[in-house]
């Protein structure tokens, strides 16, 4: 009887719920999505900022590897410079002094030797120094792409679908309260019960509740079981024949599911009939 008679207030009950958890969900929704923006923008900026720097840096080194070359083209330079007047000034001074030409190229030979010496040993500090500048730079911009945040972040976002609460109708429940009277006057009290615990049954199944439909279904089934238990033990007759051939008068007080009903029925002694208030 509960669909019957509180139908109207448990159908606003279980609205309100459906309602709440979906503006619980939607705001859940919204804030993780808010938290996981903010870490891909932080994310973002940390990266952007990492290579930032790690350019500079690569600037640097690059800039330091063209001043080492030029440094290093410029001392060849000089020093090939002050060689050949170093030779011009032994040359002249070897033919002042009247020095045959076999000491001054063996002179000049030497001063050759010495200068592809030097070259040498300045093109290899050089490149020492280049190579080391340029496996700075290539640890440098790996470090750099090493150190990225790379992770992939989602929101955690709630999918759930809320299915909104099925409101019986009123004219299905005035139809059950019907088909529970005609029940109850042919089949008696449980039969009546029946139809109304089928009544039950179909409201919770139409909300989901299949655990309480079930219950309804048997509590139905066994309150059929009983009416038909009922009808055999009166010979097969009506259950308000039998309440009349007793001496008895029908009521409706007997049947549970119309007892509770609110008072704007009034039942008269004799079964069957009824009148509003």
């Amino acid at each position: 009887m509960g669909d019957i008679l509180y139908g109207d207030a448990i159908h606003i009950r279980e609205q309100a719920k459906i309602d709440a958890a979906r503006t619980t969900q939607k705001s859940g929704n919204e804030l993780r999505g808010a938290q996981t923006a903010l870490q891909q923008f932080s994310a973002s900026l940390s990266n952007k900022r990492a290579m930032d720097a790690a350019g500079k840096n690569i600037g640097v080194i690059t800039e330091n590897i063209g001043r080492s070359l030029d440094a290093s083209a410029t001392g060849a330079f000089s020093s090939r410079i002050a060689a050949a007047e170093q030779a011009g000034a032994a040359a002249a001074m070897a033919a002042s002094a009247g020095v045959g030409g076999s000491s001054v190229e063996s002179y000049n030979e030497t001063s050759r030797l010495s200068q592809a010496l030097a070259d040498e040993q300045r093109d290899r500090q050089v490149n020492s120094q280049n190579i080391a500048m340029s496996e700075s730079r290539g640890a440098t911009l790996t470090d750099a792409v090493a150190g990225m945040d790379n992770n992939v972040y989602r929101a955690s976002i709630d999918y759930t679908q809320f299915v909104d609460h099925q409101k019986t109708s009123t004219f299905s429940k005035l139809a059950t309260l019907g088909v529970a009277a005609a029940a109850t006057y042919f089949g008696g009290p449980q039969a009546g019960m029946a139809v109304v615990g089928m009544h039950e049954a179909g409201a919770a199944a139409n909300n989901g509740d299949f655990a309480s439909a079930a219950g309804s279904v048997m509590g139905a089934l066994g309150n059929a079981a009983g009416a038909a238990k009922s009808y055999q033990e009166t010979g097969g007759h009506y259950w308000s024949a039998a309440k009349q051939k007793s001496g008895t008068a029908a009521s409706w007080a007997e049947v549970p599911a119309l007892a509770a009903l609110p008072d704007v029925w009034s039942v008269r002694p004799a079964y069957g009939s009824i009148s509003v208030k």
